[in-house]
C-alpha cells in the first residue's frame, strides 16, 4: 500500500472575504489543501467469451447458436459470485469467394454470434468457468479488471480521513505559530477518484476456423493491476486567540 500526501499553504490574511463569508475581526483566515492517493489492488474481473457457428442457412445457423449459448448460460449461471450476461446477437452472410467469371462461388454460409460476460470477484472459480465454457467451444475475446465500488468507497474514505485529520494538525500548528490557538475549518471541499482507464490483458484469441477445444483444456490464467484511488482536500481554517 502506498500513501502520498502532500500539503500547503496558500495564502493567509486577518480579515478577509471568501464567498461571501467574512471573518470576525481579528481572525487569521488560512487556505490549506492536502492532495492523497493510494494504490489499490483492483478485485473485479470481467471476461468476454464469444459463441460461433457457422451453417449453410441462417435459420440454421440461429438455431445452433441458440443451443450453444443456452448451454454456455446454463454451465455459467450456476457458480456463485459470479454474474453472466449477454451481449450483441449477429448473424450475416460468408461467401466462398468468386470463380473466374466473376460469379459466387457457392454453398453460401452464414455466421451467427453472440457474446458473453462473466464478472466476479472470485478469481479462481470465474477463471474454471471460462475454461468450461471454452471447452464447449467458445472464443475467448479478453479479459479485464477493475476496482469494485465497495473497495473504492473504503479506499476513498480512509483517505479523506486522514487528509482531514492532516489539515486539522497543521492547522493546529499554524495557529501555535501565530498564537491563535483556535482552529475552526469554516469551510471544506473534496475531491475525489481512480484513474481510467483500467489495466486491460489481452486473453489468447482462438481465430482459427473450425479449431477443436481440448477437453482437458487448462483453465486461463490472470493476474490483476492496481487502481490508484485520489482525495484532494481543500479547507479554509479561521485562527484565533
Amino acid at each position: 500500500m502506498r500513501l502520498l500526501l502532500g500539503l500547503f499553504t496558500l495564502a493567509m490574511a486577518s480579515t478577509s472575504v471568501a464567498e461571501g463569508r467574512t471573518p470576525p475581526v481579528g481572525v487569521t483566515v488560512v487556505y490549506l489543501q492536502a492532495d492523497a492517493q493510494q494504490d489499490v489492488v483492483q478485485d473485479t474481473l470481467h471476461a468476454n467469451l464469444q459463441a460461433e457457428v457457422t451453417e449453410l442457412s441462417p435459420r440454421k445457423a440461429q438455431a445452433a447458436l441458440n443451443l450453444l449459448v443456452s448451454k454456455a448460460l446454463g454451465a455459467s449461471r450456476g457458480a456463485v459470485g459470479i454474474s453472466v450476461t449477454t451481449g450483441s446477437y449477429r448473424v450475416h452472410e460468408m461467401h466462398r469467394g468468386y470463380d473466374k467469371n466473376g460469379n459466387l462461388r457457392e454453398p453460401v454460409q452464414w455466421r451467427a454470434q453472440q457474446n458473453i460476460m462473466l464478472k466476479g470477484t472470485d478469481f479462481a472459480n470465474l477463471l474454471e468457468r471460462m475454461a468450461d465454457l471454452q471447452d464447449l467451444g467458445l472464443k475467448m475475446q479478453g479479459m479485464s479488471f477493475s476496482l469494485s465500488s465497495n473497495a473504492y468507497e473504503k479506499t476513498s474514505d480512509s483517505l479523506l480521513e486522514g487528509a482531514l485529520q492532516e489539515l486539522q494538525t497543521r492547522a493546529a500548528s499554524i495557529g501555535k505559530a501565530l498564537g491563535k490557538p483556535r482552529v475552526n475549518l469554516a469551510e471544506v471541499h473534496v475531491n475525489s477518484g481512480y484513474n481510467r482507464p483500467q489495466p486491460m490483458v489481452k486473453a489468447h484469441m482462438m481465430r482459427a476456423e473450425g479449431l477443436a477445444m481440448a477437453a482437458d483444456m487448462p483453465a486461463p490464467s490472470a493476474a490483476a493491476g492496481e487502481t490508484t484511488v485520489q482525495v484532494n482536500v481543500s479547507a479554509q481554517a479561521w485562527l484565533s486567540q
